[in-house]
């Protein structure tokens, strides 16, 4: 299980570690470097003649640059969601698309909040919007859409950020630990802020890692509610439906997920992932695109029955999306919104009854071709001897006709393990004495005695030995999360929930105390003849607010249970420790346990891999 995983790291690590990235990427990089160009030479042109170039004019105030808006807010959105449920439900599938799901969604609210700042006009402006007492003591307008934007952009970059890298900083270590450069090594090593695959670093990260999953859910109703708040601000007809909120989430969720799709099929192929990113995940990302188009066309049929029902001026503006000058526009969106994504359920009809059979097939088969094709095999036999091993008839019988040992110069062969017979695998040492190879203290003063496992099995029996055994000052380490192990250890990060919430409640007071103190106190303006306190128009920033206050509160306090960020530690020096973050499990017992005496004893009466010492 454990070389498997090692080989299953190998080609996502090699990607981005690799000198060359070929032509191929480099085409691509010229091709996005000339849209960034392109987009530029837009955004210049629109500073030189004024927005008026993207149609925004009384009563029409949304143009090209909020239409682009809304548009990339609903990938974010549906990409936040999804890559949200997949954490809290510990899908099998966030292995897959995680990642890039929520790079998907950050990068589009980046996209996003590029064009509220263009549409003032003068962008260079834009903290106009900060609550700051300005030279003539005007504060922002908190009833205004356009200060809800600047909360919503600002807290959905923040909190999206934070589930992005919340979730990648064990991945950054395992870079860290697999880089030859010296350079990419203290790069890495400062993005992973240390990290070093501790239980106790995997119990607080799970746990401020869902906390922000759960953040998202909220901030993405919320956001999708300021888009329908900002539509019904206006006056435009049909734009004051109380089902636009839902229409936003819906349609957002059948963006985003394509988008995932899509960039899951390029990364497959591009990289050659088809081991990581499957035939069931891309299966998967399939039909909840189906879901969701199926969704979005029952929300586009309810909007135009409901708008049938309605009024006489709301039915004339339904008939003109319908069959109006931008009927076309209209009957795009059902295309490629709604029908398109219908051709889905060919892959899924050549995929049923005996396509779940054949997955399960590859899926078993597909260790084999990976450990066959590794880049660098571990030379662990020299040629003779492997001319003169017999192939394994079991496994590889057509390699039985290239036996042909070397006559008279056979050399004596030590017994090997089973396991040794395959190159390619590194062998599971021996049950029986432990090679103890530490380091020579000297006479320095240790951190601690390091016990070297293979399986999360026996670092677990290890730990319960340990505790049974009186020994207190333990830490183990793992490349994945080890529940049982992180309870044995006493790790439960409780404070953490409480913190995220305290935080949230502050959060939300200071806003909402801020709002009315700044509009209805200091500086009173009557607004379209509402009442100086309008705790609707204040209610938005409030939550809002209080997730920024709650994710900001989550990281923090992560970092300071488990003492991050730290870029140097003892174990680092240990030989073999960087394996950590790959197929190897750990267990250190620190130095100023009170029975540290007998731990050399103790860790080799477990029959590990290896005890190793631990300089301080």
């Amino acid at each position: 299980m454990t070389s498997e995983a090692r080989v299953f790291t190998t080609p996502i690590a090699e990607a981005p570690l690799a000198p060359r990235f070929g032509w191929l990427w480099r085409i691509a990089l010229l091709m996005a470097g000339a849209l960034v160009g392109l987009l530029g030479l837009t955004l210049g042109a629109s500073l030189y003649w004024g927005v008026g170039l993207w149609g925004i004019n009384i009563p029409f105030v949304w143009g090209f640059d909020l239409i682009n808006y809304a548009w990339w807010i609903g990938i974010a959105n549906g990409a936040s969601l999804f890559a949200a449920i997949l954490v809290l439900r510990r899908h099998d599938l966030r292995t897959a698309v995680n990642r890039f799901a929520e790079g998907v969604a950050l990068f589009g609210v980046i996209c996003a909040g590029m064009f509220p700042i263009v549409h003032l006009g003068r962008p260079w402006l834009f903290y106009w919007v900060f609550p700051y007492p300005a030279t003539y003591e005007v504060w922002p307008q908190f009833r205004s859409t356009l200060t809800w934007d600047f909360w919503a952009i600002s807290t959905h970059a923040i909190v999206t950020t934070l589930l992005w890298y919340i979730g990648l900083i064990p991945d950054l270590a395992t870079m860290r630990d697999r880089a030859r450069r010296p350079l990419a090594q203290r790069i890495y090593g400062v993005l992973a802020l240390g990290w070093r695959n501790s239980v106790r670093h995997w119990a607080h990260h799970q746990v401020a890692y869902r906390l922000v999953a759960v953040l998202v859910l909220p901030l993405i109703l919320v956001m999708q509610s300021t888009v329908a708040f900002e539509f019904a601000s206006t006056l435009i007809p049909d734009w004051h439906e109380t089902r636009l909120p839902l229409h936003f989430a819906a349609t957002g969720l059948a963006q985003g997920l394509s988008m995932v799709l899509l960039i899951g099929m390029l990364l497959r192929w591009g990289l050659r992932l088809e081991g990581h990113i499957d035939d069931r995940d891309i299966g998967l990302l399939g039909w909840l695109v189906l879901a969701s188009a199926l969704a979005s066309g029952y929300l586009y049929l309810d909007e135009i029955m409901l708008a049938l029902l309605a009024d006489p001026m709301e039915r004339v503006a339904a008939v003109n999306r319908v069959r109006g000058d931008y009927a076309g526009f209209f009957w795009a969106a059902i295309v490629f919104c709604v029908l398109i994504p219908q051709l889905l359920w060919l892959r899924a009809a050549e995929r049923g009854r005996w396509g779940v059979r054949r997955d399960q097939h590859q899926r078993r088969g597909l260790v084999r071709p990976l450990l066959d094709h590794r880049r660098r095999l571990p030379a662990r036999l020299s040629a003779l001897d492997v001319a003169c091993l017999c192939a394994d008839s079991g496994r590889d019988r057509a390699a039985l006709r290239h036996h042909r040992p070397l006559r008279g110069s056979r050399p004596a062969l030590r017994p090997l393990h089973p396991r040794g017979l395959d190159v390619r695998i590194p062998p599971r040492r021996a049950r029986g004495p432990v090679v103890t190879a530490g380091l020579d203290s000297g006479g320095s003063r240790l951190q601690g005695l390091i016990a070297e496992f293979d399986r999360p099995e026996a670092l677990a029996a290890a730990v319960e030995e340990a505790r049974r055994a009186g020994y207190t000052r333990l830490d183990a380490f793992s490349p994945f999360p080890l529940r049982g192990v992180a309870q044995a250890l006493g790790e439960r990060p409780r404070a953490l929930p409480w913190i995220a919430a305290i935080a949230g409640l502050v959060g939300a007071a200071v806003q909402y105390g801020s709002q009315v103190w700044l509009n209805a106190v200091d500086y009173p303006l009557n607004v379209g003849g509402r009442p100086l306190h309008s705790w609707p128009a204040f209610v938005p920033a409030t939550i809002i607010v209080a997730i920024l206050w709650a994710g900001a509160a989550t990281i923090l306090a992560l970092l300071i249970t488990a003492g991050l960020p730290r870029l140097h530690h003892p174990v680092f020096a240990v030989p073999g420790f960087e394996r950590a973050s790959e197929d190897r499990f750990f267990l250190l017992i620190a130095a100023d346990d009170p029975h540290f005496e007998r731990a050399g004893a103790f860790l080799a009466g477990l029959r590990p891999l290896a005890v190793r010492e631990v300089a301080a």
